[in-house]
C-alpha cells in the first residue's frame, strides 16, 4: 500500500477477499509500545478464536518418509501440488533428546583452479599454468 503498487483483480474471480492493514503506525513506536502489545494480544485471541471455531484451518500438505527426498522433489517441481511439501524426518516425541542425522561429508578442490574460502563467500579463480 505504501509502494502505491496495482493489485491484480484476476485472483478475485475465485471468491477471495484482499484487507489492507497498514501495520507501519502499529510498528513505528516500537517493539515494547502498549499500542503494540494490545495489537499482538488482540491479534492472538483472534487467531486462537478462529482455530477454535474452525474459521483458521491448516493449509494441505503432502508428506514424504525421509528416504523419499528424491521424490518430494520431484514431486514439487511438477507444479500440481496444493500447500505444503513435507519430508519427515522422524515422528514427534515426548522427550527432548536430541537426534544424531548421520551425514557422509566429501569436499572436492579443481586441480587447475584456486578456491578462497571465507566466512560467507567463495571465489573460485582460474589459475592458467
Amino acid at each position: 500500500m505504501q509502494m502505491n503498487k496495482n493489485l491484480g483483480l484476476f485472483a478475485f474471480l475465485q471468491n477471495i477477499t484482499f484487507h489492507g492493514v497498514g501495520l507501519d503506525c502499529i510498528f513505528r513506536e516500537g517493539p515494547n509500545s502498549r499500542t503494540l502489545k494490545q495489537f499482538m494480544e488482540d491479534m492472538t485471541k483472534l487467531l486462537n478464536d478462529g482455530i477454535k471455531n474452525g474459521v483458521v484451518k491448516p493449509i494441505e500438505r503432502t508428506t514424504f518418509e525421509k528416504t523419499q527426498a528424491e521424490d518430494a522433489f520431484r514431486y514439487m517441481t511438477t507444479g500440481i501440488h496444493i500447500g505444503k511439501v513435507l519430508i519427515k524426518i522422524r515422528d514427534e516425541e515426548n522427550d527432548t533428546k536430541p537426534m544424531t542425522v548421520s551425514a557422509t561429508t566429501r569436499t572436492w578442490f579443481h586441480p587447475s583452479k584456486v578456491c578462497l574460502i571465507s566466512s560467507k563467500i567463495i571465489l573460485k579463480l582460474n589459475i592458467f599454468f
